[in-house]
């Protein structure tokens, strides 16, 4: 409200939609948390939420980085959904904005974990023990202001909702 996202991109707008339509959300909005296919409003934190919500996962992701070349490899266990899908997202941190208008304006934000990649992989099929291998390369150069991170966030292709994820810092 009062001033254009600096942050939006195309596919992030797709990708809000994407979750609003498999989560039957009224509406999408930025920030927000949603996990397990729902919106959390009360998000307690990363750290809270993983020891109440803590489970074996259907699939083991694994990265390897090699200059700007990075593979993951996805190993399905026998509980995974029959066929998975996923995105790479590279977030960076501690961008600031000073508000100009709207409901924030004079206010200082603070940004983190602003995406400024997103990349989707197609579905496939999972089969338990057999291994899956993505690629992604890193275009453009890193901002030492910003630390960056690649995620990859592997999904049920049937719902959307994630699977396992993980994160490589850059």
């Amino acid at each position: 409200l009062g001033g254009k996202d600096r942050f939006a991109s195309p596919a992030c707008t797709r990708r809000q939609a994407e979750q609003q339509a498999s989560n039957g959300a009224r509406f999408s909005y930025t920030p927000q948390v949603v996990v397990d296919g729902a919106d959390r409003k009360d998000w307690p934190g990363i750290t809270a939420f993983t020891q109440r919500h803590a489970t074996a996962a259907a699939v083991a992701l694994t990265l390897v980085r090699h200059g700007v070349h990075v593979t993951a490899t996805i190993a399905t266990a026998p509980t995974a959904p029959k066929r998975l899908a996923a995105y790479w997202a590279v977030t960076e941190q501690d961008h600031v904005t000073s508000v100009q208008a709207g409901e924030n304006n004079g206010a200082t934000l603070q940004h983190d974990y602003v995406v400024r990649d997103y990349r989707t992989v197609a579905p496939w099929p999972a089969q338990a023990g057999v291994e899956q291998t993505l690629a992604y390369d890193f275009a453009g150069a890193a901002d030492a202001a910003h630390p960056r991170a690649l995620n990859l966030v592997v999904v049920d292709a049937g719902n959307g909702r994630p699977v396992q994820a993980v994160k490589l810092g850059c």
